[in-house]
């Protein structure tokens, strides 16, 4: 049986960039992937500015920003509303550049799933790491020995370590084996989401979203022409973009006359799956056990909304790289930090993301017609200010009082929503 330090199950973002860490800093490290070939899986290719500072501190942000298959970097966001004037969108979008957000990062990293997976695996692989595609089955003992097993090459094969990770995302097989609970919130809207290509009239530096009545739409630039696409609609609406027709129906979706280049995104064509999927955060009380850590989603994620899934998996990997290069004891208690960091980062981008959720994917007549108002309103509320830039900025960037129940109160009473 061979012997590794480290046994990661999920070859991942999360997964992926791990093991490049670790092995780049010389430890013997298992990854194992499900995938022979990594797919398209709808979301997850935005990176905030904190998130890459924390890549950056990792030593990974060359794996992502280096990519010879295209990485973007989206230095301003354009935000139209209904009827909004084009010109003062642009105007206000260039005086409020991602540059000054966090300090030596230009704007949010955008690479495309698979292609980010793929770099990672061998990033990883040149490292000295031993990947392994293909793997199904994984079996996982943990406590003072543990050991990792799966199907592959037509053999069933083992290994013993230190310490298995478990960044197998959100329906993780190894947080089940561990009996690792998960508390999941219930979705209030979903989210239909597509690559789409031949996009030549839209930016391709500049993300960008647009308000209607029935449907926000948010796009994450790619190269090669290509972004990816959101529509987010009430629950209600949820088979709005499945089925026979469901394409046609989301690029339509685009074609607005508050959005200056609609008809080029419109007449866009598919370049991937349609996938719908809830817009809700997911909470793990402890991902560190005797023998396991969990990282990335399967210890939880914040409502994708907010776009704060691949910071998260940098933040893991740097937190969880540093303990492991830098300690020789590597029991429960060495990663308490991370744990009680990650609840409370959980906790504040959670919050964010419910206030988002109610500010911009609130279809309600009662609501509707009062958003733009209730939104400024809060943005000019210094608290509540720093609550809602944490999403650029990091979780640090919240004014702690924010999970204060007084002041969730009063943020409940200023939104006119219980967060």
């Amino acid at each position: 049986m061979t012997a590794y330090d480290v046994a990661i199950v999920g070859g991942g973002i999360a997964g992926g960039a791990l093991a490049t860490a670790l092995a780049r800093g010389g430890l013997g490290v298992l990854l194992l992937e499900r995938q022979t070939e990594y797919r398209d899986r709808v979301l997850g290719e935005g990176m905030m500015p904190w998130g890459v500072a924390e890549a950056r501190r990792a030593g990974v942000e060359d794996v992502l920003a280096g990519n010879p298959d295209g990485a973007v970097t989206l230095t301003h966001w354009l935000a139209y509303e209904i009827g909004s004037d084009p010109d003062a969108v642009m105007r206000n979008a260039l005086t409020a550049g991602f540059g000054d957000r966090v300090p030596g990062i230009e704007g949010i990293l955008d690479v495309r799933h698979p292609v980010a997976c793929e770099a990672f695996a061998g990033a990883a692989s040149l490292a000295g790491a031993t990947v392994v595609r293909g793997a199904t089955d994984v079996l996982a003992t943990f406590g003072s020995a543990p050991t990792v097993s799966w199907s592959g090459a037509g053999a069933r094969q083992a290994s013993s370590c230190r310490l298995v990770v478990g960044a197998d995302g959100k329906v993780s097989t190894i947080r089940r084996q561990a009996s690792i609970g998960l508390r999941e919130e219930g979705a209030t809207s979903v989210a239909a989401g597509m690559l789409a290509g031949g996009l030549d009239g839209a930016p391709a530096t500049m993300g960008y979203s647009l308000h209607e009545t029935d449907r926000q739409m948010i796009s994450f630039p790619q190269a090669g022409a290509r972004a990816r696409l959101y529509v987010c609609v009430a629950l209600a609406e949820r088979s709005r973009f499945t089925g026979e027709g469901g394409v046609g129906r989301f690029l339509a979706a685009w074609n607005s006359p508050s959005l200056p280049f609609g008809g080029a995104v419109a007449g866009g064509w598919q370049d991937g799956p349609c996938g719908t999927f809830p817009l809700s955060s997911a909470f793990v009380d402890d991902p560190v056990d005797e023998g396991l850590l969990l990282i990335g989603d399967a210890a939880g994620w914040i409502d994708p909304l907010i776009g704060q899934g691949l910071a998260m998996a940098m933040r893991d990997t740097r937190s969880i790289a540093e303990v492991l290069l830098e300690e020789s004891d590597w029991d429960p208690a060495a990663f308490a930090s991370y744990a009680d960091e990650r609840r409370q980062r959980l906790a504040i981008l959670a919050l964010n993301a419910r206030v988002q959720q109610h500010l911009d994917v609130d279809f309600s007549p009662s609501f509707s017609p009062l958003r733009l108002e209730v939104a400024e309103k809060t943005y000019e509320d210094e608290l509540f200010q720093s609550l809602l830039g944490t999403q650029t900025r990091g979780p640090e960037y919240a004014d702690p009082r924010v999970l204060e129940a007084t002041e969730r109160a009063r943020l409940s009473a200023m939104i006119g929503a219980v967060v």
